[in-house]
């Protein structure tokens, strides 16, 4: 189901408000069904307006979830990215530059660095910067490759983040890194990490469901100010004036 933007529900349903408006100026107002009656129209529009309060909230969620998730993973001095170049290191401090563990550790080090989820995609050429950036304006992760792919992508780097650690287990005490770079401190960093990944997943799930959620009540709002101006036309007719105020507004 395609998603609906915040600007353009929030134009809708200033339109509809509108109508509302307009509607309680008609003490003759006839209704052909309870769900169009004034009372009604405006229980419904403000519950359109409290599901765009939660997407507001969830959008901000997912923001942050993935804000941190990509320092955590590619940007922090501490980051998956830096540790895995020091790890490298280390390990080649250890066994020699030429060693079969150093190559090892190399490779998977590669594998780690070798992507970036969080890179945006260029506008085509001939599109002006505004045509480039009309998919949504719900949240910065609009302009970065697909969730499932994101999501996949940080899933690999963790995969392989404890691949490293399991080398250097499986390296029997030879490896003899301590502090930030320990075995122990490694493994917790895997844990931190995955909780992070987790959070994001969760975070976008909920803004996903929301949007779908939100659609829907667009949806059943453009139907309802429809049914509205049909009532009113067929009410007042096409030519009076109840129905011209109302037939121009976009719904």
């Amino acid at each position: 189901m395609k998603s609906v933007s915040s600007t353009s529900l929030g134009t809708r349903l200033g339109n509809a408000k509108k109508i509302l408006s307009q509607l309680t100026t008609y003490p003759d107002y006839a209704p052909t069904s309870d769900d169009l009656s004034v009372a009604q129209l405006k229980a419904f529009m403000d519950s359109v307006e409290k599901l765009n309060a939660e997407a507001a909230t969830k959008i901000q969620e997912y923001t942050n979830a993935v804000d941190i998730r990509q320092k955590a993973f590619r940007k922090d001095s501490n980051s998956l990215h830096k540790t895995a170049i020091q790890i490298t290191a280390l390990v080649r401090s250890s066994f020699g530059r030429g060693s079969k563990e150093a190559a090892a550790i190399q490779a998977m080090s590669v594998k780690i660095r070798g992507v970036n989820p969080g890179k945006k995609k260029p506008a085509k050429p001939g599109k002006t910067g505004d045509q480039a950036q009309t998919a949504t304006t719900d949240t910065k992760a609009a302009d970065t490759p697909s969730p499932s792919r994101i999501e996949s992508t940080f899933g690999n780097m963790l995969k392989t983040f404890d691949d490293i650690v399991a080398t250097l287990i499986s390296y029997n005490g030879t490896y003899k890194a301590s502090g930030a770079f320990s075995i122990t401190a490694l493994k917790t960093k895997s844990i931190a990490l995955a909780e992070m990944n987790v959070k994001a997943d969760v975070a976008h799930a909920l803004l996903k469901q929301i949007r779908d959620d939100r659609t829907d009540v667009y949806i059943k709002l453009a139907d309802r100010i429809r049914r509205t101006k049909d009532g009113i036309q067929g009410q007042y007719g096409p030519s009076s004036s109840e129905y011209k105020l109302l037939k121009g507004i976009k719904s």
